[in-house]
Protein backbone atom coordinates (compact mmCIF):
# COMPACT_ATOMS: atom_id res chain seq x y z
CA UNK A 1 0.00 0.00 0.00
CA UNK A 2 3.00 2.48 0.78
CA UNK A 3 4.45 1.48 -2.27
CA UNK A 4 1.04 2.26 -4.37
CA UNK A 5 0.69 5.83 -1.89
CA UNK A 6 4.29 6.52 -2.82
CA UNK A 7 3.63 5.84 -6.59
CA UNK A 8 0.47 8.09 -6.68
CA UNK A 9 2.69 11.21 -5.10
CA UNK A 10 5.62 10.52 -7.33
CA UNK A 11 3.11 10.85 -10.58
CA UNK A 12 1.36 13.48 -9.02
CA UNK A 13 4.37 15.56 -8.12
CA UNK A 14 6.35 14.50 -11.98
CA UNK A 15 3.06 16.37 -13.80
CA UNK A 16 2.90 19.41 -11.85
CA UNK A 17 6.29 19.82 -12.52
CA UNK A 18 5.67 19.33 -15.97
CA UNK A 19 2.69 21.41 -16.51
CA UNK A 20 4.44 24.08 -14.16
CA UNK A 21 7.42 24.12 -17.01
CA UNK A 22 5.53 24.47 -19.90
CA UNK A 23 3.72 27.60 -19.02
CA UNK A 24 7.22 29.25 -18.28
CA UNK A 25 7.96 29.72 -21.81
CA UNK A 26 6.86 32.95 -23.13
CA UNK A 27 6.36 34.24 -26.21
CA UNK A 28 5.90 37.91 -27.31
CA UNK A 29 5.33 39.35 -31.02
CA UNK A 30 7.71 40.50 -32.75
CA UNK A 31 6.22 43.88 -33.24
CA UNK A 32 8.11 46.91 -33.18
CA UNK A 33 5.83 50.25 -32.01
CA UNK A 34 6.00 53.85 -32.57
CA UNK A 35 4.31 56.73 -31.46
CA UNK A 36 4.48 59.87 -34.01
CA UNK A 37 2.33 62.43 -31.33
CA UNK A 38 4.00 65.11 -29.78
CA UNK A 39 5.87 65.44 -26.39
CA UNK A 40 3.50 68.23 -24.41
CA UNK A 41 5.15 70.73 -22.39
CA UNK A 42 3.21 71.72 -19.07
CA UNK A 43 4.57 74.55 -17.21
CA UNK A 44 3.57 74.99 -13.41
CA UNK A 45 2.09 78.53 -13.93
CA UNK A 46 1.53 79.90 -17.26
CA UNK A 47 4.71 81.48 -19.19
CA UNK A 48 4.39 85.24 -19.89
CA UNK A 49 3.23 86.65 -23.24
CA UNK A 50 7.13 88.20 -23.56
CA UNK A 51 8.79 85.42 -22.57
CA UNK A 52 9.82 82.67 -25.67
CA UNK A 53 9.46 78.71 -25.09
CA UNK A 54 12.19 76.53 -27.84
CA UNK A 55 12.39 73.00 -27.39
CA UNK A 56 14.19 69.81 -29.70
CA UNK A 57 14.50 66.41 -28.83
CA UNK A 58 17.53 65.13 -27.24
CA UNK A 59 19.48 66.54 -24.95
CA UNK A 60 22.43 67.98 -27.20
CA UNK A 61 20.51 69.54 -29.90
CA UNK A 62 19.62 73.32 -30.96
CA UNK A 63 16.26 74.24 -29.67
CA UNK A 64 13.48 76.15 -32.33
CA UNK A 65 10.95 78.17 -31.35
CA UNK A 66 7.35 77.02 -30.16
CA UNK A 67 4.06 78.15 -31.21
CA UNK A 68 2.47 79.99 -28.32
CA UNK A 69 -0.22 78.02 -26.31
CA UNK A 70 -2.16 78.31 -23.45
CA UNK A 71 0.99 79.42 -21.86
CA UNK A 72 0.72 76.55 -19.46
CA UNK A 73 0.58 73.56 -22.50
CA UNK A 74 3.42 73.81 -25.33
CA UNK A 75 3.15 70.79 -27.74
CA UNK A 76 6.58 69.81 -29.38
CA UNK A 77 6.09 67.90 -33.02
CA UNK A 78 8.73 65.39 -34.04
CA UNK A 79 9.27 66.89 -36.79
CA UNK A 80 11.91 69.10 -38.75
CA UNK A 81 13.36 71.49 -36.86
CA UNK A 82 12.66 70.33 -33.27
CA UNK A 83 14.35 66.65 -34.27
CA UNK A 84 16.91 65.59 -36.28
CA UNK A 85 16.68 63.69 -39.28
CA UNK A 86 13.14 64.28 -40.25
CA UNK A 87 10.36 62.44 -38.54
CA UNK A 88 10.46 60.86 -34.80
CA UNK A 89 9.25 57.63 -33.92
CA UNK A 90 9.16 57.80 -30.23
CA UNK A 91 12.56 56.44 -29.89
CA UNK A 92 14.13 60.01 -28.64
CA UNK A 93 12.58 59.95 -25.64
CA UNK A 94 14.31 63.55 -23.91
CA UNK A 95 13.73 67.04 -24.48
CA UNK A 96 15.26 70.09 -24.16
CA UNK A 97 13.79 73.07 -22.96
CA UNK A 98 14.98 76.90 -23.57
CA UNK A 99 13.41 79.42 -21.76
CA UNK A 100 14.31 82.95 -22.74
CA UNK A 101 12.73 86.32 -21.43
CA UNK A 102 11.75 89.59 -23.83
CA UNK A 103 15.52 90.46 -23.84
CA UNK A 104 16.90 87.05 -24.77
CA UNK A 105 18.34 86.29 -21.27
CA UNK A 106 18.03 82.54 -20.72
CA UNK A 107 15.32 81.72 -17.58
CA UNK A 108 15.75 77.78 -17.99
CA UNK A 109 18.07 75.45 -20.52
CA UNK A 110 17.49 72.16 -19.11
CA UNK A 111 16.82 68.29 -20.75
CA UNK A 112 13.87 66.10 -19.32
CA UNK A 113 12.87 62.60 -19.46
CA UNK A 114 10.21 62.29 -21.28
CA UNK A 115 7.22 59.97 -19.14
CA UNK A 116 6.28 56.68 -21.41
CA UNK A 117 3.34 54.76 -21.00
CA UNK A 118 2.99 51.56 -21.94
CA UNK A 119 0.15 49.14 -22.71
CA UNK A 120 1.71 45.82 -21.55
CA UNK A 121 0.08 42.67 -23.04
CA UNK A 122 0.29 38.89 -22.33
CA UNK A 123 -0.89 37.13 -19.68
CA UNK A 124 0.86 38.83 -16.94
CA UNK A 125 1.87 41.78 -19.15
CA UNK A 126 5.04 40.92 -20.08
CA UNK A 127 4.56 41.45 -23.30
CA UNK A 128 5.58 45.55 -24.46
CA UNK A 129 3.06 46.96 -26.37
CA UNK A 130 2.02 50.62 -27.90
CA UNK A 131 3.65 53.66 -25.82
CA UNK A 132 2.56 57.33 -25.61
CA UNK A 133 4.71 60.20 -24.40
CA UNK A 134 2.91 61.53 -20.99
CA UNK A 135 3.25 65.50 -20.02
CA UNK A 136 6.92 66.56 -18.95
CA UNK A 137 6.26 68.81 -16.20
CA UNK A 138 8.25 72.11 -16.05
CA UNK A 139 8.64 73.86 -13.01
CA UNK A 140 10.45 77.75 -14.07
Amino acid sequence: MRRAIASVLNAATLAGVAVSLSGCVVACPAIAYIYTGPAVLEFSEPVASTTSVAACFGDACTPADLAREDGQRWEVPQEDPFIRDGMGDGSIQTVRVLVTDDEGRTLSDKAYEIPVTVERGGVFGECGGPFQFEPVSITL
